[in-house]
């Protein structure tokens, strides 16, 4: 069998490319920052000739895309959602190290998500179909956590007692006589 590590070196990644249809698909990739993405998404939902906006994203910038619309929801209320989760081809080739072997096409199969957001109702029966939330009712189901403190744990102060007893008692030796 043959190491593909010793043997083969990646001259080609096959890259999967997201593209936007108008100008209200947003493709979320490796240098999209969070902040700017939800910023452009409450714009283009502020402009009343704009009802829906995309999000799109593959492989690891999916959940990056997941957060921002979990935001833009908070921040705005009533949005209806609908996820689209599929698989997009892409195609690596690999030349060899060692003669005698060939170049090699590796096939793989990467993960890719749309999330539809729209001031407008959807058709409930679609999948990945999600009504708007209730700000009110998420925070009735996680009631908050209160009384937390520092990461010194839940304990008085310290050096309080000490400064109450005598010196002579704190640093007192015990006595070991059974």
């Amino acid at each position: 069998m043959i190491d593909l590590v010793d043997s083969y070196r990646k001259i080609k990644e096959g890259n999967v490319e997201l593209q936007a249809t108008s100008p209200t698909d947003i493709v979320v990739s490796n240098g999209s920052k969070i902040r700017s993405v939800v910023e452009r998404c409450l714009t283009s939902l502020q402009d009343q000739a704009n009802d829906t906006i995309k999000l799109q994203a593959s492989g690891k910038n999916i959940t990056k895309t997941i957060s921002c619309a979990e935001i833009l929801k908070r921040k705005r209320q009533g949005l209806y959602q609908r996820n689209e989760i599929y698989y997009q081809l892409s195609e690596d080739i690999w030349e060899p190290q060692k003669e005698g072997l060939e170049n090699l096409k590796v096939k793989r199969h990467i993960p890719a998500m749309t999330i539809t957001l729209s001031k407008n109702a959807m058709d409930v029966k679609l999948s990945g179909y999600q009504g708007p939330s209730n700000i009110m009712e998420v925070r009735r189901d996680h009631p908050s956590r209160g009384g937390r403190r520092g990461r010194g744990g839940n304990h008085p102060r310290r050096g309080t007692n000490n400064r109450r007893r005598n010196v002579n008692e704190i640093y007192k030796t015990p006595n070991f006589n059974y």
